[in-house]
């Protein structure tokens, strides 16, 4: 059932967590739990669909993640075997121990952060004291940079392991993505009354974050040097200036800290996971300037020889959900190619061909040009596929 693919008894999450100190626990459903990897694997997908379809303040990106990461162990363990990951992480305890270790230092390091004590109750031991995270934003963030290096969270400084870009093994292991490492601090801020803006850059490839001012809905940007600066996660918190990190990733300084939706920055993790499934697919290196680059290109040279079966099909449901995710533009198309081009190399041929379809008429409508490089390459391809689809017809009609 579905408690075996926790290290212990305990269910993954069945419900949403509340974001305060001690307050995140699993509710679990009255309807019965799936008990084999499919049903595991359906289960947790149908969740996902679920959570991601709230309006978008309310998903939970600690829910949403770990229940990506429910899909990819069961997909990854057809037999049974239990995951690595312990209860207290998939009951969202190990995030809240995080907040109240942040809590602990601020007392020590900054008490000026914690409201004042609660009066005592009758008998009763000291209760917590809030962190006043949105008036002293820097000291929340020094805390809890100390806190994770104090655990090892850090970036995982390299390419192709899906691992890294799931927040289970995160947590457990401490090594993350740059995709993975902005969620856990999102999520442990949120725990201590910090709420934070960020920013999903480079297609999907990095993000940064800063607090937020949840009154104004405004940002409360931290300072340096005079400089109004931004939080970099995966650079172990480091502070990098507006201005440099909109020369960086060229974007204008507006549309930098307009930010981004909780379901792009999911549809991040998954795009960090479908390279790695990809790559993992075509048995290339993963390092960027190395990997076999997912293209119409690609496709049409035939420079892909052998895939691995469970790897590419990770790789289509990654890609799909991240279609679903993200909102009309670049990004969206460039991923909606990317779902074609994973179906025509899995052998779904008819999705392919409908991926494609749909990725042309709209590089047609916004003025490319059949010569322009990956649509000329993706014009060929459509019309191999048009060839193998009425093959199969004719085939089918003589049978």
């Amino acid at each position: 059932m579905l408690g075996s693919w926790c290290s212990s008894s305990r269910a993954p999450c069945l419900g949403a967590a509340t974001p305060a100190r001690g307050a995140a626990r699993w509710r679990c459903r009255a309807a019965p739990l799936p008990r084999t990897a499919g049903e595991v694997a359906a289960w947790a997908a149908g969740e996902f669909r679920a959570e991601t379809a709230k309006p978008d303040a309310a998903v939970s990106l600690a829910r949403a993640a770990l229940l990506l990461d429910l899909e990819e162990a069961a997909a990854a363990r057809p037999d049974g075997d239990r995951t690595s990951a312990t209860a207290s992480t998939w009951s969202l305890e190990r995030l809240d121990a995080l907040a109240a270790e942040v809590a602990d230092l601020l007392a020590t390091r900054d008490p000026q952060a914690l409201a004042p004590p609660p009066p005592r109750g009758g008998g009763g031991g000291a209760a917590p004291r809030a962190v006043r995270g949105a008036r002293f934003p820097a000291a929340v963030l020094s805390a809890l940079d100390a806190v994770l290096a104090r655990h090892g969270y850090a970036a995982c400084a390299r390419h192709g392991a899906p691992l890294d870009s799931q927040l289970s093994s995160v947590l457990e292991g401490g090594r993350g993505s740059c995709a993975a490492l902005p969620i856990l601090h999102l999520e442990v801020c949120a725990r201590v009354g910090l709420a934070m803006g960020f920013k999903v850059l480079d297609g999907g490839r990095y993000t940064l974050v800063w607090p937020r001012d949840e009154t104004s809905g405004g940002g409360s940007l931290l300072s340096a040097g005079g400089e109004a600066c931004l939080v970099d996660p995966y650079g172990g918190g480091a502070l990098i200036t507006v201005k440099e990190a909109a020369e960086l990733f060229a974007v204008s300084e507006s549309e930098l800290l307009a930010g981004s939706t909780r379901r792009e920055l999911l549809a991040a993790l998954l795009a960090e996971l479908q390279r790695a499934h990809w790559c993992a697919a075509v048995g290339c290196s993963a390092t960027p300037l190395l990997a076999v680059p997912l293209t119409a290109a690609t496709a049409v040279g035939q420079r892909v020889r052998q895939l691995q079966g469970g790897s590419i099909e990770r790789a289509v449901a990654a890609a799909a959900k991240r279609v679903a995710l993200l909102p009309r533009g670049a990004v969206a198309l460039e991923a909606q190619l990317q779902l074609g081009l994973l179906h025509y190399f899995s052998g779904c041929y008819e999705e392919s061909w409908i991926e494609l379809g749909a990725w042309i008429e709209a590089q047609r409508a916004a003025g490319q040009q059949p010569e322009d490089g990956e649509l000329a390459h993706a014009l060929l391809l459509f019309e191999r596929l048009q060839l193998e689809l009425q093959l199969a017809q004719t085939v089918d009609a003589a049978a």
